[in-house]
């Protein structure tokens, strides 16, 4: 089976744990954001393409199941895949460590974007909790995105 395929039902999968089971794992209101670390492993893996079609998918579902503002994920995902692919031109991704510090990183921007849409919105956020979010969302993205990486990267056959 392709990779982007698997990929695809990875996404659907996540989509529907992150929606349900994953509520479970909240430490202070805060859950990790699978998708966004998929779209992450997604662009670091798979050919540009078939990056941008899985950010797109994974946008979708995040949609779909009410995981954030409407539309706001279908602008960032892909956004969050394109830019790993240009980084991907220039530097070679080779450990976990440089993986899991772009799930640190475009986590961070995915915070501070939706932070000021929000704004812009009119929608308000006190800043301590907007911080408490920002940064334990992140260290929790992180570290999934560790996990993660460790067993894709022996299923994905590949050399990061």
């Amino acid at each position: 089976m392709k990779k982007w395929l698997i990929f695809l039902i990875i996404i659907v999968v996540a989509g529907l744990l992150q929606a349900t089971i994953l509520n479970v794992f909240r430490v202070f209101q805060v859950k990790p954001d699978i998708l966004l670390v998929l779209v992450v492993f997604a662009g670091v893996i798979l050919r540009p393409k078939q990056a941008l079609l899985i950010a797109v998918c994974a946008a979708l579902m995040k949609d779909i199941f009410g995981m954030g503002e409407i539309g706001y994920s279908i602008l960032f995902f892909p956004a969050c895949s394109f830019a790993i692919i240009k980084i991907r031109r220039n530097i070679a991704i080779e450990n976990e460590f440089i993986y899991t510090a772009f799930v640190f990183i475009f986590t961070i921007l995915n915070n501070l974007a939706m932070k000021i849409a929000m704004s812009l919105t009119g929608s308000y956020i006190p800043l301590g909790q907007f911080l408490k979010v920002l940064f334990l969302e992140s260290i929790y993205n992180s570290l999934a995105a560790f996990l993660l990486f460790l067993l894709g990267r022996k299923y994905f056959d590949t050399d990061i």
